[in-house]
């Protein structure tokens, strides 16, 4: 989240819905999506951050402004908003999801936020594979990291993993970072979607990946030199089942006992699922493909039916679900299986961040744009909203709403502005 929020001057909601239902006949106590009057089902996304204006989630804005919204980290710790940062995975509950109707927008009032990274701990020395496009990875305690052009690093990374490369370039010192990303049990590896530079070397290390034995009081992810053998025995908290296959999140002491097994103080589930009834939006991967209509992203089963939508667009028509594909999943939860009432295939290309709030200018004559503290090139903005505007309608204090790609990590290119009055 960014440090600073300003209210954006723009007309009431409530006006503007008023203003639309003129048209129609009155603006009455309508009801929203939730239902026919009643109260709505909450709302449970859990992704990547990939904007602010509040919070935005797999295409939700949620607004995160109210003094109770209770946003907490892994450990339970309470944080305030301006902890949220882009690319950090969370799970967010909120109202039950209104659409805007001047804009178009995808509006909920989260009432609690929940974030956590998959991965803390040193780089391996000798394991950043930097050939973008091609293959960009590294590992952290044997644990595959693929880094995308989504990937967003932290500001004291400006370049991103050469950033990372040019710290340890014959692997002499530790570095430490913290990963946050979607977890694939196929390839039993992670699609980082932020990774923060670590000042000093952390308490607990902590790590995520499928069971491949499990025994009395140990078990092992990862195999071969990528093995960690973890004992479980004295950890405060782990989930009832610990089976092979399963997928769990480990935190660890930050040092291995000397027959090298890994002791754990806390083990939990890597496989977040919201109630039955929920309305739901999910992002991850696709980890397990019976058929086209059956299938798994991040351990949460997922059915389709005649009425489902599919939708292709980033990747070209006739695309096809695949094991490892990155997707978002909308629909409802029904005897923990998601009943998809849409299924998009997202790409990472680094091109759908979004951005919307009050434009600040850093000083005339540039063509950087700033938002919620976060700066913006306009030089090759590939569309301007409404039609026949353009970059001399950016005033100090106006408003918009900026999509934007991502290069090298840390800056941000805008592709599309739309003015809002």
């Amino acid at each position: 989240m960014s440090p600073t929020y300003q209210t954006l001057p723009r007309t009431p909601g409530w006006l503007r819905a008023c203003l639309a239902l003129i048209l129609l006949g009155g603006c009455g106590g309508g009801v929203d999506s939730g239902g026919t009057g009643g109260a709505a089902p909450p709302v449970y996304a859990s992704g990547p951050i990939n904007g602010y204006g509040s919070v935005i989630v797999n295409g939700v804005h949620f607004d995160d402004s109210a003094p109770d919204v209770d946003i907490r980290d892994d450990d339970g710790a309470k944080l305030t908003r301006e902890a949220l940062k882009l690319g950090m995975v969370v799970e967010v509950r909120g109202s039950s999801i209104t659409t805007d109707v001047v804009y178009g927008d995808s509006d909920s009032t989260a009432s609690s936020i929940a974030l956590s990274s998959g991965i803390v701990g040193p780089v391996d020395a000798g394991s950043i594979v930097n050939n973008a496009p091609i293959a960009t990875t590294l590992s952290v305690l044997g644990r595959r990291i693929v880094v995308q052009p989504t990937t967003v690093f932290t500001d004291n990374a400006t370049r991103g993993l050469a950033t990372l490369e040019a710290l340890t370039p014959l692997g002499a010192l530790a570095i430490y970072i913290e990963v946050y990303g979607l977890y694939s049990a196929v390839t039993d590896s992670f699609t980082a979607t932020r990774i923060e530079l670590k000042p000093n070397p952390p308490e607990n290390y902590r790590v995520s990946g499928k069971i491949v034995t499990a025994g009395a009081n140990t078990f092992t992810i990862g195999s071969g030199s990528a093995a960690l053998q973890i004992n479980h025995a004295s950890a405060t908290e782990r989930p009832t089942n610990l089976d092979v296959g399963n997928v769990v999140r480990v935190r660890m002491a930050a040092k291995a006992l000397a027959n090298g097994v890994w002791t754990a103080n806390r083990v939990r589930s890597g496989v977040n699922s919201p109630s039955d009834g929920q309305e739901s939006k999910v992002e991850g991967l696709i980890d397990s493909l019976a058929s086209q209509t059956e299938f798994s992203v991040g351990g949460v089963a997922v059915t389709t039916n005649a009425s489902t939508l599919f939708n292709p667009l980033r990747t070209g028509p006739g695309s096809t679900l695949a094991l490892g594909m990155r997707v978002e999943v909308e629909g409802k939860f029904s005897g923990g299986v998601l009943v998809a009432t849409e299924v998009e295939i997202e790409s990472d290309s680094g091109d759908d961040f979004d951005f919307r709030g009050v434009v600040q200018l850093p000083s005339p004559g540039t063509t950087t744009l700033r938002i919620n503290n976060i700066d913006i090139d306009y030089s090759n903005v590939q569309e301007w909203k409404p039609n026949g505007t353009g970059p001399d309608n950016l005033t100090a204090g106006g408003n918009v709403r900026v999509r934007a790609k991502l290069l090298d990590g840390t800056k941000f290119e805008a592709t599309i502005i739309e003015f809002r009055y």
